[in-house]
């Protein structure tokens, strides 16, 4: 036990020793140097080629752009970074109780199971994106639909929409993007082009098919791009309930375990006392 540990030990100093070269760049930490080097060293990312890219894709759909190589990469480092340390430790603690091999085999569990975690939380990053758009797109519809109406070009009503109408300051993704959309704009970026950027940050069907009935009726403008606007709106809010439905089912579902836990410590609370007086009589 010992020797596994002080073996993990002189694996980390060493790429530590090798990597500082690395903390000038994106990885900053110090122990994460050590896997930054071992990765490079090892050619991992070109051996997780086909892993990378899909980790780009997820990573574009929670809007990041630029930099999606290196963001990727640097999710593979702290992952194998983090994994690393849950088997370091619980060898650790397993040498400190007496080499108890129940914890080293949890070691080697929590190692392999953390990039699963990981894979999972940034999976739940891009649905709870994604149905927060759902959520909030017909109501944008319905404020581009009522702007042009009043006589704003659409470039005006998309401006005038990246700010919520509740006037809540909080970080939405879709406010967010529309305010991306509005600076491209007030820089004097084609429009079309800005429309396709704006489309693909936000990686949602439904913001697509709003982005192509823009692109094709912008230029006919007035009434008839309003009128289709607002039909595409009405259309999405029965979307909107469908997403809304999915979400009060999966809080229905979170509450039933904790309900069993009450509904069992409230039994034996209750069942203790008797059991107790049988057992006397």
């Amino acid at each position: 036990m010992a020797i596994a540990m002080i073996g993990l030990l002189i694996v980390w100093l060493f790429g530590a020793g090798a990597g500082k070269a690395y903390r000038a760049n994106n990885v900053r930490n110090g122990f994460l140097a050590s896997f930054s080097w071992y990765i490079d060293r090892l050619r991992l990312a070109q051996v997780f080629d086909a892993f990378l890219v899909r980790l780009q894709y997820k990573f574009s759909q929670l809007g990041e752009m630029t930099g999606l190589f290196e963001r990727s990469k640097l999710w593979l480092i702290e992952t194998t970074g983090i994994s690393y340390a849950v088997l370091l430790f619980t060898i650790l603690l397993a040498w400190l109780v007496g080499g108890d091999p129940v914890l080293v085999g949890a070691g080697l569990l929590g190692a392999l199971v953390t990039p699963l975690f990981r894979i999972k939380s940034l999976d739940a990053r891009v649905l709870t994106r994604k149905r927060q758009m759902m959520l909030e797109l017909p109501n944008v519809l319905n404020q581009l639909a009522l702007f042009m109406h009043a006589g704003d070009p659409i470039t005006k009503a998309l401006s005038r929409c990246a700010v919520p109408a509740s006037g809540n300051k909080a970080v939405h993704p879709l406010y967010g993007e529309l305010a991306r959309l509005k600076l491209e704009l007030e820089q004097q970026q084609p429009f079309a082009e800005s429309i396709e950027r704006f489309n693909k940050r936000c990686g949602l069907q439904e913001v697509s098919l709003v982005c192509t009935t823009i692109l094709l009726n912008h230029k006919r403008g007035g009434n008839y791009l309003a009128a289709s606007l607002q039909e595409l709106g009405r259309g999405l809010w029965d979307k909107r309930k469908t997403t809304v439905r999915t979400l009060t089912e999966e809080a229905s579902s979170k509450m039933l375990f904790p309900m069993v836990v009450i509904f069992l410590v409230v039994l034996v609370i209750v069942a203790y006392p008797a059991i107790m007086l049988l057992e006397n009589s």
